[in-house]
Order: C-alpha cells, then sequence, then structure tokens
C-alpha cells in the first residue's frame, strides 16, 4: 500500500509540474492573442485608409483623364467654314495644338504606367537637366537626372 501511495505521489507530482508548465504556455499564448489582435485591428484600420487613398485617387485620375479627353475633344469641334479664314499659319497653329495635346496624352500615359513624373527640363552648359518625381506604393522621390548629347 506505502509502494502504491508513493507511486501515486510520484504521478501527482508530475502532472504537477506539466500543469505548471502548461499554465505558463497558457499565459505566453494569451499574451501572444492580445498582441495580435491589436495588432490586427491597426492594419485593418491601416487597410480601410488605404483603401479610401485608392478610391480618392482613382477618382482624381478619372477626373484629370475625362478633364484631358475633353480638351482633346473640344479642339475637334468644327467651327462653320464662313467663320474661320483659311490661312497657312492657322493650319500650322492647329496643327501644333493637336500635336502637344497627343504629346500630353503620350506623356499622361507613360506617367501613369511608370509612376515617374517630368516637372521639368532645363538646359544647363549643353547638357539637359531633367527634374524628376518617382512616384510607388512606398511614397515618392524627387530626383534630377542629366542627359548628355
Amino acid at each position: 500500500m506505502i509502494a502504491s501511495l508513493k507511486k501515486e505521489l510520484a504521478t501527482q507530482k508530475s502532472l504537477a509540474s506539466e500543469s505548471k508548465s502548461l499554465r505558463a504556455q497558457l499565459s505566453t499564448l494569451t499574451s501572444d492573442v492580445t498582441r495580435l489582435t491589436s495588432e490586427n485591428k491597426s492594419l485593418s484600420t491601416s487597410l480601410h485608409e488605404a483603401q479610401n487613398e485608392i478610391k480618392s485617387l482613382s477618382t482624381k485620375l478619372a477626373a484629370t483623364r475625362s478633364a484631358a479627353s475633353a480638351s482633346v475633344h473640344s479642339s475637334d469641334v468644327k467651327v462653320p467654314g464662313s467663320a474661320v479664314k483659311r490661312t497657312a499659319a492657322n493650319a500650322v497653329s492647329s496643327e501644333a495644338v493637336k500635336e502637344a495635346q497627343v504629346m500630353k496624352l503620350k506623356e499622361d500615359l507613360y506617367s501613369d504606367l511608370t509612376g515617374l513624373i517630368l516637372r521639368g527640363v532645363k538646359r544647363l552648359d549643353g547638357e539637359d537637366v531633367y527634374d524628376c518625381i518617382q512616384t510607388g506604393r512606398n511614397g515618392s522621390t524627387s530626383f534630377q537626372t542629366l542627359s548628355f548629347l
């Protein structure tokens, strides 16, 4: 009987130590769950803000594109022949306007596809200096680059 009680006592000691380790593990896991829950909430908030910003930027982009498209189409408006005096300078300026609009549309498309926006070009000492902004999901970077002829 003493031997069986000693055996039972040993079993109870091992179960008690196992219980302590499981409680410690439970405490660690509970703190991890709490931390992950708060991180999940903050990430959900960030995601919601990013989605709102995407919607806002998409709306602005669509408005800009429709304005650019409207400016291209407004140049195609027909004026009655009696109201327009046909001259060589008028035809040349009309072609130049159309060409400038096409170049602007190409530049806008390039900017949309690459995220590279050309803000200006200067000529310094036989070199072209381009003032650029590179945009992306991590923000934007402004830089200048040189081109040699």
